[in-house]
């Protein structure tokens, strides 16, 4: 399924067979300024980027690691399943917790790039 990134909204997946009209309506309506607008309190835009990185680090201790010991020792299907699960783990975390700042073209002023800033770091 292809995943537009849409401003506000951070990454949306859409299902496969629209044409490109579909596509590009679709995209308009959910990037509209009247439309989904997520609420967050002040702790949760704080925590957001230090939750998402230890989830990601837990995903990569209980997945990743024991999934490179399986394949050195030749188990490679488990290895593969694990890899399988943490890409999908992965996934989870950034659909439930996104970026709110996809890339830098999303900051529009000092106090979007001081937020931009603080989640890169914040993640590191």
């Amino acid at each position: 399924m292809p995943i537009f990134n849409i401003p506000g909204r951070g990454r949306v997946q859409l299902p496969d067979g629209y044409t490109q009209e579909e596509y590009a309506l679709a995209v308009s309506k959910l990037s509209g300024a009247d439309q989904y607008q997520p609420e967050f309190s002040f702790g949760q835009k704080a925590l957001a980027p230090i939750s998402r990185t230890l989830q990601n680090i837990g995903t990569s201790i209980t997945k990743e690691i024991p999934a490179m010991g399986l394949a050195a020792i030749g188990q490679d299907e488990a290895a593969r399943g694990l890899m399988e699960e943490a890409k999908q783990r992965y996934a989870e975390t950034e659909r439930t917790s996104p970026r709110m700042y996809q890339s830098s073209e999303d900051v529009t002023g000092p106090l979007s790039a001081l937020g931009f800033g603080y989640e890169r770091i914040a993640e590191s």
